[in-house]
C-alpha cells in the first residue's frame, strides 16, 4: 500500500500593516498648553510651543508611512520565500509520485532494458488489475495542497497562489496508465499503431504467466512475432477469425477457460469506428510524438500524451527471451514436489577420493554432488523458508551414508540456535556443534580451526605428501567438512573470521578441509576471497536478482516458486544451472545412517578439546622444575591443547588478581599458597592493624636485606577502604615501596581486589602480572586490564584470563585466617611513672588508678617542679607508679612538661587524633593505627619508638 503524500501548506498571504490614524490629541495638546501658559504669563513666547503640535503630527505621519513601507517589504519577502519553498516541496513530491508510478507500472522501454530476469515478471493475473503504460503525459496528481486563507491582497499574490495550486493539481511527464482489462484500441497510421500496440503487448506478456494466460490474434498472419511468445495459442477454428480487411485484434484469455471470462482485447485500426466495442480505451495517434485518448471511462483525468513504441525486431527478441525463460521454468514443472531422503540410494565409497552423494532429484533422476570433484567448497543461498536447513541436513546425511567416520568428519556451525542440526549430533561423523547460544564456545572452536590446519600440514609434511590423496591408507586423517548455517550471522558476531575462512578456502583442497556456507543474503556476506574457491554453487529461492547472480551467476533463482519448498538451482564449475528438488530427511533417516556405522571402533579426532572443567583438582596440576607455581589449567584452543598455568614470581613479578563478587579471588590466593613451599608464604591479616604491621614488618626486613617468599594480601580495595584517612596513603606508599624494593631480596606480593579503582592504579602498575576473573560489566573488565573479546559475565568462580588465555584455577578451600596478634596490655613494670594524654580523661581515670596514683594535669595550677619519677610513698605494700593524666589542651598549656617527662617515662595517648599526637610529641612519625579496639593506646617510649598497647 502506497503511503499518501503529506499535504503541502500554501504560503500565508502578505498581511497589511495596521492603519495609523492622524494624531489629533498629540496635535491639540501642545496648542492648549501654550494658550494656558500665555494666559498666565502674558508672554508672546509661550505661543511658540503651540507650533509643536503640528510638527509632532507631521513627524508621526512620516514615521508611520516609513514603518508601513518596511512592514510591506518584509511581508512580501516572507511571502516569496514561502512561495519558493512550496514550489520546491511540490516539485519534490511530484518527482516521488512520478517515480512511484513508474515503479508500479514499468513501461515497455524499462521491460526491454532489463535483460536480466525481472522478479516481478509473470506475477499478474486476468482477475487482477492489469496496469499498462501507454506513454508519458499530463495526469491528475494525488498531491494534496492545504487551502490558504482568503486573499485580500493585490492580484499578484492571488495569481501566484492560484498558479501554485494549478501546478500541484497535475503531474507532467508522468506515465499514463490504464487498466488493460477495459480493452485497448489504437487508431491512426498503421505502422505507428502497430508499434504502439507492440509496446502494450510486451507489457502484458511480461505480466501474465504462460501457465495462466493464452494469447491469440486475428488475422493470425499480421502479428507474426506473437507466435514466439510462450503464451501464444493459434486462433481457434471459427472463433474470433475475420477477413483480411478487419482490424488487427489480440485476445488474451485465461488458460483452459472458454471466453468470455478473463478476456482482454488489444486492437489496431486506421479509424476509431473500425475498432471493436470491447475497446473501452481508445488512443488516437496523431504522429510519432503526439497522441490523445479519445475514449476512456474517466477521460477528464487523462488527455494528450507522448506514445511509446516498440519495433517488431525488438518485440521478436523479447518474445524469444520469454520463451527461453519459460522453457527453463518448465523444467521445474517436471520435478516432483517432494523427495524423501529414504528414496535415494547411497552406495558406500572406499578411500578418501570422493564425497559423492545424492541430495535430491533433477530432470534426469538422482542428483549427485561431490565436494571433492565439484568443490572443494560450496555456497548456498536462499531466503527464509526456502529449505536451506533441510538441504544441509540431507547433504550431511548423504555424505555420512556413503563415507565411514574414518573417511569423513563433519563440524556443524548453526547460528540460528542449534535446532537445525540437533538431530545430526548422534552421527559418529559429527565432531562438534557450534551455536550462537554460547559465544565463548563458538569463539574457542573457531580459533581451533587454525590449529587444525597446522596439524594437517604437519601430517602431510611428515609423510612427504602434497595433498590428502597422497597419504597412505594407514594414516588416520579423514576429510573435515565444515557446514555453516547463517554464515552472515557468524561473521557479524566474529568479524575476524573472514580472514580465517579465506584461509580455509584457499588451502582446504590439499588439506582435506571443505566448506559448505549457507546464508540468506550471499551478496556481500561471502567475500570474494572465499567465493573464488567455492566452485559448487546452489541457490534456493531468493528475494532479488542480485543475490541469485552472486551465487549461481544468473538471476533465475529469483524466479523460483514459493511452493514447493526445496526447489533449487545447482551450478557447477562449468557454469550450467540444473533444477533440483532437494530431499527431505526425517528422524528415521538420521537413525538409519547412524546405525549403519554403529559397529565402527574408530573414534573421530575432534578439532578442539572439551572446555575447561568447572573444578580443577590441585593434584592434577603436575609441577615442573624451574617453572614456578602450578596454580591453574590453561586453555590453548589455537594449539588444540590444554596445559598447566605456572606463576613464576621471579619471572612474572608480583601478581594482581582482579575479580567481582564471588569470582574466586580468595581461592586464587589459596591455590598459590598451597603450591608454594611451606614457610615461603604469609597471609596479611584482614584487620587494619594487622595488615599495617605485616606490611611494615616486611618492608623493614626488605630494607635490612632479609626476607623473601610471598606476601598475600586479600581484598586490598576493601581493606584500604577501612583505613583512617591519615593512614590510607601511607599504607599505599608502604605497599608501593615493598613492590619496588622487595624483588631485590626475593619478596613478591600477590594482591587481590574487586576493581582497580583510582587509589589502586599506582599499585596495579607496579605488579608484573595480572589475573582477571569475572567482572560485573565490560567497562570494569577493560579497566582491570582484560581484553574486550575476553569479557564473559557468565564465568565460573576461579575462571579468568592469564597471559591472554583462559584459565581455571585449582580449587583450594581458603584456609582459616589466624587471628591478629592481640594488643599487649599496658605494663609499667620498670617505669617510675606514666604521662597519659586522653581525649576524655574522666573515662579512663578510674581504670588507671588500678595501676598507679593518678594526678590530673591542671592547665593553670599544675606544679611545674613535680617529680613524676618519684614513687608514691603513700602505698603500704609497694611503691606505685605516678600517672599524670590530662586532655590535649591541658598538656599543650604545660607545653614544656611533656618534654621533661619523655626523658624518663613513657607517654600514652588514648582516643587522640594523629594531629594531637604530633602536636604534643613534636614528632612527625605516623603512629600505628589503633582502629580495632576502644581501649587501644599509643605508647611513646623515651627512645622515640611508638608501639600499640591497651588499657587493662
Amino acid at each position: 500500500m502506497t503511503t499518501p503524500p503529506r499535504p503541502i501548506a500554501l504560503p500565508r498571504n502578505p498581511e497589511p500593516p495596521p492603519p495609523h490614524p492622524f494624531p489629533v490629541i498629540a496635535t491639540v495638546a501642545p496648542v492648549l498648553a501654550s494658550a494656558a501658559i500665555w494666559a498666565f504669563t502674558q508672554s508672546p513666547f509661550a505661543m511658540v510651543f503651540a507650533l509643536l503640535g503640528p510638527v509632532v503630527a507631521v513627524a508621526s505621519l512620516g514615521d508611520s508611512r516609513r514603518q508601513t513601507r518596511r512592514q510591506n517589504a518584509r511581508e512580501r519577502n516572507r511571502f516569496h520565500r514561502e512561495l519558493d519553498a512550496a514550489r520546491r516541496a511540490i516539485a519534490e513530491a511530484q518527482e516521488r509520485e512520478r517515480d512511484a508510478l513508474t515503479r508500479a507500472s514499468p513501461s515497455a522501454a524499462r521491460v526491454l532494458a532489463d535483460q536480466a530476469r525481472d522478479p516481478e515478471r509473470w506475477r499478474g493475473g486476468l482477475g487482477d488489475t492489469l496496469p499498462v503504460t501507454l506513454g508519458t503525459g499530463r495526469v491528475a496528481s494525488c498531491l494534496v495542497v492545504e487551502p490558504g486563507p482568503p486573499s485580500a491582497e493585490p492580484d499578484s499574490a492571488a495569481s501566484a497562489l492560484e498558479e501554485l495550486r494549478a501546478t500541484a493539481a497535475f503531474l507532467d511527464r508522468a506515465p499514463v496508465v490504464v487498466d488493460a482489462r477495459l480493452g485497448i484500441g489504437l487508431c491512426g497510421s498503421p505502422s505507428l499503431a502497430a508499434a504502439a500496440a507492440n509496446a502494450i503487448i510486451v507489457q502484458l506478456a511480461n505480466a501474465l504467466p504462460p501457465s495462466g494466460s493464452r494469447f491469440s490474434a486475428t488475422p493470425d498472419g499480421q502479428w507474426s512475432w506473437l507466435a514466439a511468445l510462450p503464451q501464444w495459442e493459434a486462433a481457434r477454428q471459427g472463433a474470433g477469425r475475420a477477413g483480411s480487411g478487419d482490424p488487427l485484434r489480440l485476445e488474451i484469455r485465461s488458460a483452459g477457460e472458454s471466453p468470455p471470462p478473463g478476456l482482454v482485447v488489444v486492437a489496431v485500426a486506421e479509424r476509431e469506428s473500425e475498432l471493436p466495442r470491447e475497446c473501452r480505451v481508445v488512443l488516437r495517434l496523431d504522429g510519432a510524438s503526439a497522441a490523445r485518448l479519445v475514449r476512456h471511462p474517466d477521460l477528464d483525468r487523462l488527455g494528450s500524451l507522448v506514445p511509446e513504441f516498440v519495433s517488431t525486431e525488438q518485440a521478436r527478441d523479447f518474445a524469444a527471451l520469454l520463451r527461453s525463460v519459460a522453457e527453463g521454468a518448465a523444467e521445474h514443472l517436471r520435478l516432483p514436489e517432494s523427495v524423501p531422503f529414504s528414496a535415494l540410494t547411497h552406495a558406500r565409497i572406499p578411500g578418501r577420493g570422493s564425497l559423492a552423494c545424492a541430495i535430491g532429484v533433477g530432470a534426469g533422476g538422482r542428483m549427485v554432488v561431490d565436494l571433492v570433484a565439484d568443490g572443494p567448497h560450496a555456497v548456498i543461498g536462499g531466503t527464509t523458508g526456502s529449505g536451506k536447513s533441510e538441504l544441509l541436513v540431507s547433504w550431511v546425511l548423504g555424505m555420512a551414508a556413503a563415507c565411514s567416520p574414518e573417511q569423513l568428519n563433519v563440524l556443524l556451525v548453526d547460528f540460528k540456535g542449534g535446532s537445525s542440526f540437533a538431530a545430526l549430533r548422534d552421527l559418529p561423523h559429527c565432531v562438534g556443534l557450534v551455536t550462537d547460544l554460547d559465544e565463548a564456545a563458538a569463539s574457542r572452536a573457531m580459533l581451533s580451526l587454525r590449529a587444525e590446519l597446522r596439524h594437517r600440514e604437519r601430517v602431510l609434511s611428515e609423510h612427504t605428501a602434497r595433498s590428502l590423496l597422497d597419504l597412505g591408507a594407514e594414516v588416520e586423517l579423514p576429510r573435515l567438512v565444515i557446514v555453516v548455517d547463517e554464515f552472515q550471522a557468524l561473521t557479524a558476531s566474529f568479524p575476524e573470521l573472514h580472514e580465517l575462512f579465506a584461509d580455509l578456502a584457499a588451502r582446504g583442497r590439499s588439506l582435506g578441509v571443505h566448506l559448505i556456507l549457507c546464508t540468506q543474503r550471499p551478496a556481500g556476506a561471502v567475500r570474494d576471497a572465499v567465493l573464488a574457491n567455492c566452485t559448487l554453487r546452489m541457490s534456493l529461492r531468493v528475494n532479488n536478482r542480485a543475490d541469485s547472480v552472486a551465487v549461481i551467476g544468473s538471476p533465475a533463482a529469483a524466479e523460483l516458486p514459493r511452493s514447493p519448498a526445496g526447489r533449487a538451482l545447482l551450478a557447477r564449475e562449468d557454469g550450467e544451472c540444473a533444477a533440483i528438488q532437494l530431499a527431505i530427511a526425517d528422524g528415521q533417516s538420521v537413525a538409519s545412517v547412524a546405525g549403519r556405522w554403529s559397529g565402527s571402533p574408530w573414534s573421530p579426532r575432534r578439532p578442539w578439546l572439551d572446555p575447561l572443567p568447572a573444578v580443577v583438582d590441585p593434584g592434577a596440576l603436575s609441577p615442573l622444575p624451574q617453572r614456578g607455581v602450578a596454580f591453574a589449567l590453561m586453555d590453548l584452543p589455537e594449539l588444540q591443547r590444554q596445559s598447566v598455568a605456572f606463576y613464576d614470581p621471579d619471572a612474572d613479578g608480583s601478581l594482581l588478581v582482579v575479580g567481582g563478587h564471588r569470582s574466586g579471588k580468595t581461592g586464587v590466593l589459596a591455590a598459590i599458597a598451597k603450591a608454594v613451599e611451606p614457610g615461603r608464604v604469609d597471609w596479611a591479616p584482614a584487620s587494619v592493624d594487622g595488615a599495617w604491621d605485616a606490611v611494615t614488618a616486611a618492608l623493614e626486613e626488605v630494607r635490612s636485606g632479609t626476607g623473601g617468599g610471598l606476601l598475600l594480601v586479600d581484598d586490598l580495595d576493601v581493606l584500604l577502604g577501612r583505613f583512617p584517612q591519615d593512614y590510607e596513603q601511607a599504607f599505599l606508599d608502604s605497599l608501593a615501596a615493598l613492590l619496588r624494593e622487595g624483588r631485590r631480596v626475593g619478596l613478591h606480593l600477590v594482591l587481590s581486589a574487586s576493581r582497580v579503582a583510582s587509589p589502586l592504579q599506582s599499585i596495579a602498575s607496579l605488579c608484573g602480572s595480572r589475573l582477571v576473573l569475572r567482572m560485573p560489566d565490560r567497562q570494569e573488565h577493560l579497566v582491570a586490564g582484560g581484553s574486550a573479546a575476553g569479557f564473559d559475565p557468565a564465568l565460573r568462580p576461579g575462571a579468568g584470563h592469564w597471559g591472554g588465555h583462559r584459565v581455571q584455577v585449582a580449587f583450594v578451600e581458603p584456609p582459616e585466617r589466624a587471628p591478629a596478634e592481640p594488643v599487649p596490655p599496658l605494663d609499667l613494670e620498670g617505669w617510675p611513672g606514666l604521662a597519659v594524654v586522653a581525649n576524655a580523661p574522666q573515662a579512663v581515670q578510674e581504670r588507671l588508678r588500678g595501676i598507679g596514683t593518678v594526678t590530673l594535669v591542671d592547665p593553670g595550677a599544675f606544679p611545674a617542679g613535680l617529680d613524676v619519677a618519684a614513687r608514691d610513698s603513700a602505698a603500704t605494700d609497694s611503691a606505685r607508679p605516678r600517672i599524670l593524666l590530662g586532655d590535649p589542651d591541658a598538656w599543650l598549656a604545660n607545653w614544656g612538661l611533656v618534654g621533661r617527662l619523655r626523658a624518663s617515662v613513657p607517654v600514652a595517648f588514648h582516643g587522640c587524633s594523629v594531629a594531637d599526637f604530633r602536636a604534643i610529641s613534636h614528632l612527625r612519625t605516623l603512629p600505628p593505627p589503633v582502629t580495632e579496639s576502644a581501649d587501644a593506646l599509643w605508647l611513646l617510649l623515651p627512645d622515640g619508638a611508638v608501639r600499640r598497647t591497651r588499657l587493662i
